[in-house]
């Protein structure tokens, strides 16, 4: 399988995987900043920003301070 369907792969299966309530808000923020890295990285840019939507949900401050974030935005922006 070539690298770039193994990224699309993590960005559909992350994005349907249902964390349990009890999972640590820094744990469930982190799963979906890597989401969406995983759909930018297959030029899903819209899609990127809603998984980062949903890391700020869940890991507000973590997702507001974290370097791989801003590189996202920053790639998100830039399409």
């Amino acid at each position: 399988m070539t690298p770039t369907r193994l990224r699309a792969k993590a960005a559909r299966e992350g994005s349907a995987l249902v964390l349990l309530r009890e999972i640590a808000p820094p744990r469930a923020g982190h799963h979906w900043q890597d989401v969406s890295r995983a759909w930018l990285m297959i030029g899903k840019p819209d899609q990127a920003l809603n998984a980062l939507n949903r890391a700020r949900r869940v890991a507000s401050q973590q997702t507001r301070l974290h370097p791989s974030v801003r590189e996202t935005v920053y790639g998100i922006a830039a399409v």
